[in-house]
């Protein structure tokens, strides 16, 4: 299953003051807190970082200097889909969200929008892409007489053999990009 990690720090009582922020794995989330807390003496910083990988926080021997009575970091299952995409752009986890359809994404840092699908669904995306342009295009252009030699099947792998499912998917720029997690592959496709 994929993961990501939550991290943040914050005020007793409070949730984040700084935070949550996502990070794909728990060095970067270390990192990026100890960049937070970069004005702390070695020695705490040492001590946030064995604190945080044995119990995901740590609380601040001097919370005023820090500005934060603890940080905390832990991993959570992620959406390997949203993985996938986050991945493939290089961007955090957290910046990528799902548009209700569960395989529509949209990326707050990038400002666009993508389909993530499996091999399968993939699949059956350009088939239903490639069965509509039949309807609304092709079959117009046969005469009715003609229609019930055509070869819908072979047609529609002619046209995939020949540029790949990427034309059928990606409105933006006809790609078809591919990343793997958790030994599944996960095809994206951007949209606008």
């Amino acid at each position: 299953m994929a993961h990501h990690y939550v991290y943040g720090s914050g005020m007793s009582g409070c949730l984040y003051d700084n935070g949550p922020h996502t990070a794909s794995t728990l060095e970067n989330a270390l990192e990026s807190l100890e960049e937070t807390f970069s004005d702390l003496d070695e020695t705490e910083l040492i001590d946030m970082r064995n604190h945080l990988r044995a119990h995901g926080h740590h609380y601040f021997s001097n919370p005023e200097k820090a500005g934060a009575d603890y940080c905390e970091v832990k991993q959570e299952e992620s959406d390997p889909k949203i993985a996938a995409l986050a991945e493939h752009l290089g961007e955090s986890y957290g910046s990528i969200t799902e548009e209700g359809r569960g395989t529509w994404y949209e990326c707050e840092e990038q400002r666009g929008e993508w389909f993530v699908l499996t091999d399968e669904e993939a699949d059956q995306a350009a088939d239903e892409r490639l069965n509509d342009y039949i309807e609304q295009c092709v079959l117009d252009e046969i005469p009715e007489q003609y229609r019930p030699y055509f070869d819908r099947a072979a047609w529609k792998k002619d046209v995939l053999d020949e540029g790949g499912r990427g034309p059928q998917l990606s409105s933006y720029d006809g790609e078809e990009n591919d990343v793997t997690i958790d030994g599944v592959s996960y095809f994206i496709y951007r949209q606008g």
